[in-house]
């Protein structure tokens, strides 16, 4: 495991300035997983139906409790599904890392550019903004799991030679790790499994990578929300403070 401090990361720094180890022409799979989403979870509201008395008073009849669908039904946390181009909510596409008229847009197009591979799903890892990584890793193994059947089903497909790349970001890192810790341990897939980044990972202290797969940590000390333990945001957010990734 290497844990970068990242200062000044842009678009105009190919290859995280590493450009001779960084470049992988045979790969074919990059999977994104996001982190905490503000919108989506401010606007939730899990309440399918809602309901209330009407007064049908041209019939003098008393109020009667009547059932009507709700319009702003918003659950929160969306689904965990492995979709091209953008994580989804609601069955809509939503932009994270990049742009779905350009792959090479954002941080997502930017480790697209880096690996040369644009076969890219996404996954939304957001959660509560209190959760903590052992359930996220958690609920990242159900996805690994699904990930393989749909390998093996041929829904996605990986050439004998094509491996896959994961990239998680603030909750998403420990989202990532669950998905990672199955693949790892897989007679297939542990061998196409090729490298993993940790991007600003939240509650880094709380979750594990397994030791035989390569994997970066980019994390910055003046991150707020996941490095800095001492700030109204550790009331908010759960808790985090900055570690490297066991």
């Amino acid at each position: 495991m290497h844990l970068i401090a990242y200062e000044a990361i842009t678009s105009y720094g190919y290859a995280l300035n590493d450009p001779v180890n960084a470049i992988d022409p045979d790969g074919n799979l990059i999977i994104f997983v996001n982190g905490f989403m503000y919108n989506q979870w401010a606007n939730q509201d899990n309440r399918k139906t809602l309901s209330w008395y009407v007064n049908y008073g041209d019939k003098g009849d008393k109020p009667v409790l009547e059932t009507f669908k709700n319009l702003n039904y918003r659950p929160y946390p969306g689904e965990r599904t492995l979709a091209v181009n953008s994580p989804t909510y609601l069955g809509e596409h939503f932009s994270y890392w990049g742009n779905e008229s350009n792959n090479k847009a954002g941080v997502g197009g930017l480790f697209s550019q880096i690996y040369d591979d644009y076969n890219t799903r996404y996954i939304s890892a957001s959660a509560d903004n209190n959760s903590q990584a052992t359930d996220r890793f958690a609920e990242g193994v159900k996805a690994g799991n699904n990930l393989i059947e749909q390998l093996e089903s041929g829904e996605m497909k990986l050439g004998e030679k094509e491996t896959i790349k994961i990239i998680g970001h603030s909750q998403g890192a420990a989202f990532a790790a669950g998905m990672v810790s199955v693949l790892a341990k897989h007679a297939k897939y542990s061998s196409k499994l090729e490298v993993v980044h940790y991007l600003s990972p939240h509650q880094p202290g709380d979750f594990k990578h397994p030791s035989n797969i390569e994997a970066h940590q980019w994390s910055t000390g003046g991150d707020n929300v996941s490095s800095t333990p001492s700030n109204l945001l550790t009331w908010l957010n759960g808790g985090s403070a900055l570690y490297q990734i066991d």
